[in-house]
């Protein structure tokens, strides 16, 4: 498994070195330029005139950000990859304008879920693959982290899903599954009409076994998030067996050839390997070895089943439930509060603080009855003694952070212990607070929900009920 880890990265940014030298010419400047590439060359003219073999751009650079946040992080961390973004401003070779406008309006101070552009261009997809490996095999947190990450540049639903799909292609083929199948796959989480005509386009086209020539006419490849992701699917699909010949059709197509090209040997580099790469451009590729490594490093972590849950986040909410951080089978099933031993999910709603009662599974639902979920400690433990210092201090400054950006009406506190660690404080009695984390938030403690609280049912019942009158009174 670790050689698709390695051949999905190196593969990009293989794809993205090939093709940098003719990224938005035309097949005719192409040829007259450089003839038909087959191997890796300076860049004599366009856009990255001066450029040497072997040297990526955006594409990768983003990519290599997006990782090294995640490693950084150990998950998806939206401030952590939104101050990884921004680093990479002025730096960026080659870059978007929808990814150049998020990452200028974040070093402004713009919200990271704020800062993207109305682009539908493919800079989310482009950089997408870390997200496919770090949660290989779980499709649902891929998909919500891939949204993370990609609404820091471009918030048009195209760009969000066109990178979606990119993110569960590489999970899919990460496991060597039959790529026969992969379109019916990817299919049953589209969304978005533009993008399910394409991908059912890219299914007409390979089983009407059209010329490549006519086919690659009909996607739109000069930069946008549905040409690209259908152009980059149809060739993976067209040259599934031969890394070479997959990603020197991307490249000599002409249009935004280094971004299609870093797609495709993402595809097929998860699906074939690094040893299905030639040796030449991996040792002609700037930066290969460090490239393999993080490669190898998401390998090592995606191992671990215990991953941070998603935080569920919006603005104007009435409350956002914090607790202090995910247990083990919350961890592995990716929700809040999934044991079931905890009784936050019954409580809420025999309290009446939920109209409907929601399971685990549909913690994302939260949102849409006004209500946030989060964590002080995003990482799991078996105890909470094992939560360090350092990792209660930075679960401490983004919580803080969150609340100042998203400013609930009232933060509510699941235990004392929580919330007498966080105000420094040595008596909590529950209910209302004469404190506040964050000026302008009520702040309310409830009785810890998990199953092996001594707090009597109907006493813990009773404050979430008194829980319910505030909000009433708050809208």
């Amino acid at each position: 498994m670790i050689d698709r880890y390695e051949g999905c990265l190196v593969g990009l940014a293989i794809g993205d070195a090939l093709g940098m030298p003719v990224e938005l010419m035309g097949v005719d400047e192409i040829e007259r330029t450089y003839g038909h590439i087959e191997d890796m060359v300076n860049a004599k003219a366009g856009l990255n005139s001066g450029l040497l073999r072997g040297q990526y751009t955006d594409d990768t650079q983003m990519t290599i950000a997006l990782a090294e946040a995640i490693i950084e992080a150990g998950y998806v961390e939206q401030y952590t990859v939104s101050g990884r973004f921004v680093k990479l401003d002025g730096k960026l070779i080659g870059p978007g304008l929808g990814c150049m406008t998020g990452i200028k309006n974040m070093e402004r101070g713009v919200p990271w879920d704020r800062a993207g552009s109305d682009s539908a261009g493919n800079g989310a997809a482009m950089r997408t693959a870390p997200v496919a490996l770090f949660y290989h095999g779980d499709p649902d947190r891929i998909i919500r982290a891939t949204r993370v990450h990609s609404i820091m540049t471009h918030r048009d639903e195209r760009a969000v899903e066109a990178a979606v799909i990119t993110s569960l292609t590489i999970d899919y083929l990460l496991d060597g599954r039959d790529p026969d199948e992969l379109i019916g796959y990817v299919l049953k989480f589209a969304r978005n009409e533009e993008i399910i005509e394409e991908i059912k386009k890219v299914d007409s086209i390979i089983k009407g076994g059209i010329d490549e020539g006519k086919a690659i006419k009909q996607f739109n490849i000069s930069g946008y998030s549905v040409g690209t992701l259908g152009a980059s699917l149809y060739i993976f699909l067209r040259y599934r067996k031969s890394f070479k010949d997959a990603v020197l059709m991307a490249v000599n197509m002409g249009g935004d050839s280094d971004t299609i090209a870093s797609i495709v040997g993402a595809f097929s580099g998860a699906y074939n390997g690094i040893y299905a790469i030639p040796d030449k451009w991996i040792s002609s590729l700037k930066d290969s070895g460090y490239i393999r490594s993080l490669a190898d490093t998401l390998y090592d972590l995606s191992l671990n089943p215990y991953k941070p849950v998603p935080d569920v986040l919006d603005y104007n909410l009435k409350v956002i439930f914090v607790g202090y951080n995910p247990g083990l089978e919350s961890a592995k099933k990716g929700h809040f509060y999934a044991s079931n031993t905890n009784r936050f999910w019954r409580v809420l709603y025999e309290s009446g603080i939920l109209p409907e009662p929601l399971t685990y599974e549909d913690d994302w639902r939260m949102a849409e009855y006004g209500y946030g979920l989060t964590d002080i400690v995003k990482y799991c433990t078996r105890e909470a003694a094992e939560i360090t210092d350092d990792m209660y201090e930075r679960g401490k400054k983004r919580l803080l952070r969150i609340l100042n950006q998203y400013r609930p009406k009232v933060a509510c506190y699941n235990g004392k212990g929580i919330y007498k660690k966080l105000m420094g404080l040595t008596e909590v009695d529950y209910g209302l607070q004469k404190t506040s984390a964050v000026p302008g938030i009520i702040d309310y403690v409830v009785p810890s929900t998990s199953g092996r609280t001594g707090v009597k049912w109907e006493d813990r019942l009773g404050y979430f009920k008194e829980l319910n009158k505030i909000i009433k009174l708050l809208n």
